[in-house]
């Protein structure tokens, strides 16, 4: 430890190391020829089976990779002690003469303060070593050089470790000092190669280390911080604190981008010296106790953050081992900030304190000085303090929450003005919101409290008492939407679920239209009605800002009535926001039935508009629950949702009774919410296979033995041209007959009876969803609104179309002006391609997704971006402006360039002259026409699309990044496949290690189950060094086995031809196949 301790503290960060995943340092002494290196590394494997792998030097693995080496040799237990002697020689280039390394070494084992286990191998020249020296053969023919090193193995969790290497070498050879730093440089690239080969998932590995820590400051409560650590409680708790006392006045609300976490600031007075910066406060409610809120802040360096620094190019994010301590870490970031700002570097400590049913962890920047192994040219110093306040809260639905307060200060230095920093305050305080991400546990929270609304409605429901306004409600919202409407008159909408039925219906005297749908729920009346009531649950709130919702609040009124407050954005610029006040009761009208009443409500809390311009709009809605009776032990409730709205304001009713069914589909989420239908068929299906198994047959065996004769008179099958995984599909079309014959055959896993019974039964939930699904793909019909929205973009492209034509034809007039037109119209065309490909370059978004490298890749990459960008250029396909191609914002501005090329030519030729007054103003004239239009029909093309595509003409996403998302994105190793057959340029450098993981964790079962996309195609694209190890040896074996028998057989071959000459052709033989072989391997390793 004392070796480690020493060298760390004199050796030097190697340049261009900072954001590796392993940290490298180097101390070499003036005028020394030795050298010393030290590695630093966090391995995904238990520490003792790490230890295992470097304790053992002579197992099969390292005998096949020092086989090359002229001495290598490994004695054991040395004088019957633990001692090992290990020889071995190193080959040096240049003509050098081999060394020779004699070395002693040994391990131990050590228990911390804390129960974790340490193990350290250390090992010196053999002449150290008191004891017996064995001669090994060989040996006196090399010359001897000396090392000296030490690994540690410390343990993290059960399954992590962080590995120390110090290593000190002498070649005993007089080289130059760069020299011998290269060398050692190089020789620490094991340790990288050791980190991939036991890496796992990076988000499992974060888990474990959190649980780890949390752990141990379970086992610390109570003790209390060392002598200097008590300085920094006591100046970050103050921040809270305005004269001596905590204070709550003065503190300004914030908007936060999250529901769950709320955030203010405040200005306290500065200090000398001090800029007077907002200090910001959060507060929200994490799912995970106390100690493992802790544990993740205290994860600085988790696999998630380091990956999300890297995507954002930031240049250093480290740890700092000058002192370390088991509630301390200190640690040192460069964020990157754009061009024309100094980069903003933050040294902080960061310490935490565990207390019975709580924690804290205080952080404060300090004065360190820090090594990168390179200097920042642009760096301005920022500071920071604060701390969180952690508080456990009573289990919720079996899950552990916590009340967090995060408390902090930001100054980032330099000549940015506070007041822009503070404006980004809520962006500092996000830290809260993203521990709610990671922890969260939405279906537990969700369950507990549906539960307790259910238990409610079934133990109080009958005792409610409502007040003669409320039943007036009831009476008159159930009499006008389950008494009054006729049942003839209803027409049948087009339902999104084929188990809800939807249907309309106009109330006389008014002119918006009633929806209704009625569906049978899988779940009892109250949990129905629990579900349908709690507006402000989570998952309600994450579909709620999905379809775009602004606002929404219940402030609860009784415990069966309440107010209901929602705004939602229409999508539309142009429209103002919408918002809706109902008043709510809910009423149970016997054992077996209960409703739930919307209706208008005005209320003085809530006034018109709330100050942000929304425009008051009108809904009534009425749910009923009709309890029915259980299904194979499932409780059912028939629910129906009845709903009249009226968006108000200049927008006609016609456009709110269009979209009423996707309002209605609410119902649709609460069946799939509870749906148990495999549970239902599995009980159908169980019946239908009995009956099969008993009767034997159907008694219609004539009518489809004639079907089989049918099938076997047709010849000339044939197989499309789509491929259908693993169903082996042919057709068969019959021109005269006009029928056309279809054949499918698979495989399944299952029993006969069993896979009998499903196709039998036609009434099964899941055959109702197959046909719908079929019947949807060849009855899909194009709204009007996307026949006019397709007919606007083709106008929008043969306007942009009809703006560079125009140009073109001032080509083929003559005169001095028009030449002049012409040489600066192929400037602008030239600055306008050159621009865009150095906007490509600039966000590292120029190589193409195709998997094509070297020179070639390059020039196929910038033949293709040339290509498209001359497309878009005369025809403005708006499919161009897809991320891999111009990307959203660039398409846009695309759009207008040739105007402004034409403008620019007109202003540069003013002062000279040249053009003709007529030039002038036919230029002016197309400038403003064609202009207006394609401006206009811009506008109108986006306000007509749907609004979730609207951003993409103006994202700025790059194809790169899009590349990476399908990874980091993916719900499956499907959608997560698709990374692999794009440029590896795009995505390696940032997310490699995590590919790298995922690959070498899955490919045992890709290969057990063999995924349809899991293809020789595919596999051929996986990098390398990404393929597990034992299947490249597999894959070598494989290859010998092969050479092994061409051997053999030409061998045979050669003996009945000649014999005589066998032996002479063997030898031919064997470098015929030594050749092949060779082959074979760099085949396998391009």
């Amino acid at each position: 430890m004392k070796l480690v301790e020493d060298v760390a503290s004199r050796a030097k960060r190697i340049a261009g190391t900072v954001n590796d995943s392993v940290e490298k340092f180097l101390y070499r002494a003036e005028g020394e020829a030795r050298v010393w290196v030290l590695a630093v590394a966090k391995l995904d494997i238990a520490p003792v089976n790490f230890f295992t792998e470097l304790w053992l030097l002579d197992t099969y693995a390292k005998k096949a990779e020092n086989k090359k080496l002229a001495v290598h040799k490994v004695i054991k237990d040395l004088d019957g002690t633990r001692g090992v002697q290990y020889t071995r020689s190193v080959s040096l280039p240049g003509g050098f003469k081999d060394r020779l390394f004699e070395s002693w070494i040994t391990f131990e084992e050590r228990v911390e303060a804390d129960g974790r286990r340490t193990y350290i191998i250390a090992w010196c020249p053999l002449e150290k070593y008191k004891g017996t020296h064995h001669r090994v053969d060989g040996a006196e023919m090399l010359q001897k050089a000396t090392t000296r090193g030490v690994y540690i193995v410390r343990e993290l969790t059960d399954n992590t470790c962080e590995w120390t290497w110090a290593q000190q070498v002498d070649m005993k050879i007089a080289l130059p000092a760069r020299a011998l730093v290269m060398y050692a440089t190089k020789s620490l690239a094991r340790a990288n190669k050791l980190q991939d080969m036991f890496r796992r998932n990076g988000k499992a590995v974060d888990r474990e280390r959190v649980e780890a820590l949390a752990t141990i400051m379970q086992g610390r409560r109570g003790m209390p911080p060392m002598a200097d650590q008590a300085g920094v409680f006591e100046r970050c708790l103050e921040l809270l604190r305005e004269g001596g006392e905590p204070s709550e006045k003065g503190w300004k609300n914030l908007e936060s981008p999250s529901q769950e976490v709320e955030m203010k600031m405040k200005y306290f007075p500065s200090k000398y010296g001090e800029r007077s910066v907002g200090t910001g406060k959060a507060v929200g409610v994490v799912d995970c106790s106390a100690e493992e809120f802790a544990a993740w802040v205290m994860d600085f360096l988790s696999n998630t953050r380091v990956r999300i620094s890297k995507e954002f190019n930031n240049p250093a994010r480290i740890e700092m081992r000058k002192l370390r301590r088991e509630n301390e870490g200190s640690f040192a970031t460069v964020k990157k900030l754009p061009s024309f700002l100094d980069n903003r570097e933050f040294v902080f400590r960061q310490i935490w304190r565990a207390e019975e049913g709580k924690a804290t962890v205080v952080f404060e920047s300090i004065d360190d000085k820090v090594d990168y192994g390179v200097t920042f040219r642009k760096k301005t110093q920022g500071h920071i303090k604060g701390f969180y306040a952690i508080e456990d809260l009573p289990l919720r639905g079996g899950a552990k929450q916590c009340r967090v307060t995060l408390v902090q200060k930001i100054d980032v230095g330099g000549s940015i003005p506070t007041w822009v920093a503070d404006k980004k305050m809520t962006t500092y305080l996000g830290v809260v919101h993203e521990a709610f991400d990671y922890f969260r546990q939405d279906n537990r929270i969700d369950a507990a409290d549906r539960g307790e609304l259910s238990a409610l409605i079934v133990e109080r429901g009958n005792e409610q008492v409502y007040s003669e306004e409320e039943n007036a409600m009831l009476q008159r919202v159930s009499q006008k939407f389950d008494g009054s409407l006729e049942e003839g008159k209803w027409t049948k909408l087009k339902s999104p679920d084929v188990f809800v039925r939807m249907e309309s219906v106009f109330e006389k005297g008014s002119s918006a239209g009633v929806g209704r749908a009625v569906t049978v729920v899988d779940a009892s009346l109250e949990d129905c009605a629990a579900w349908e009531l709690m507006k402000m649950s989570r998952e309600a709130m994450k579909d709620h800002h999905e379809w775009g919702g602004l606002d929404r609040k219940v402030v609860e009124l009784t415990e069966h009535s309440s107010l209901y407050y929602v705004a939602y954005d229409l999508g539309v610029a142009s429209l103002a926001a919408r918002e809706w006040l109902c008043a709510r009761v809910w009423k149970k009208v016997d054992e077996n039935s209960m409703i739930c009443c919307y209706e208008d409500a005005e209320d003085e809390n809530f006034p018109p508009g709330a100050g942000k311009k929304y425009a008051r709009a009108s809904s009534n809605a009425f749910w009923k629950y009709e309890r029915l009776h259980e299904v194979k032990g499932i409780p059912q409730t028939r629910v129906t949702y009845s709903l009249q709205a009226d968006l108000k304001g200049l927008i006609p009713v016609f456009i709110a009774n269009f979209k009423i069914t996707s309002t209605l589909a609410a119902l649709s989420t609460m069946r799939k919410k509870f749906e148990k239908s495999v549970e239902v068929d599995a009980s159908n299906r169980a019946v239908i296979a009995q009956k099969i198994k008993e009767k034997g047959e159907s008694g219609g065996a004539e009518a489809l033995a004639k079907f089989e004769a049918l099938y076997r008179e047709r010849t000339g099958w044939q197989r499309p041209s789509r491929s259908f995984g693993k169903v082996d599909c042919k057709l068969l079309s019959e021109l005269v007959s006009a029928k056309t014959w279809g054949s499918n055959s698979l495989q399944i896993r299952g029993g006969l009876h069993d896979i009998a019974a499903f196709i039998w039964d036609f009434g099964s939930r899941a055959n109702m969803e197959i046909s719908r699904d079929v019947e949807r793909s060849f009855e899909k019909e194009v709204a009007w609104g996307l026949m006019f929205r397709v007919i606007v973009g083709a106008v929008l492209s043969v306007t942009d179309l009809a703006s560079d034509l125009f140009v073109l034809k001032q080509f083929w007039n003559g005169g001095k002006e028009m030449l002049v037109f012409r040489n600066a119209t192929f400037a602008s065309l030239t600055m306008s391609m050159a621009f865009y490909l150095l906007y490509k370059l600039a966000r590292r978004d120029f190589t193409y997704w195709l998997p094509v490298y070297g020179v070639t890749g390059v020039l196929l990459s910038g033949i293709i971006r040339i290509i498209i960008k001359l497309i878009v250029d005369f025809a403005a396909i708006v499919h161009f402006r897809h991320p891999y191609e111009l990307g959203g914002l660039f398409w846009s501005i695309n759009m207008f360039l040739p105007l402004l090329g034409l403008v620019a030519v007109i202003a540069s030729d003013l002062p000279k002259g040249i053009f003709s007054e007529a030039t002038l103003e036919l230029f002016t004239s197309y400038i403003m026409v064609l202009g207006f239009s394609l401006l206009s029909f811009l506008s109108l093309f986006l306000l007509l699309m749907n609004k979730e595509y609207r951003h993409t003409f103006f994202s700025m996403e790059t194809g790169a990044h899009l590349t990476r998302s399908a990874f980091t994105d993916g719900e499956d190793d499907f959608e997560k496949s698709y990374l692999i057959g794009c440029n590896e340029d795009q995505w390696k450098l940032f997310i490699g290690d995590e590919v790298e993981a995922w690959v070498k964790e899955n490919w045992t079962t890709w290969e057990g189950e063999k995924p349809d996309w899991f293809t020789d195609q595919w596999i051929s694209n996986v990098p390398r060094e990404m393929i597990p190890k034992k299947m490249i040896d597999k894959e070598k074996s494989s290859t010998a086995k092969v050479t092994e028998s061409r051997r053999t057989n030409r061998i045979s071959k050669i003996s009945k031809v000649a014999p005589e000459g066998l032996e002479e052709r063997e030898e031919h033989l064997d470098e015929e196949l030594l050749v092949m072989e060779n082959q074979q391997t760099a085949s396998f390793d391009v």
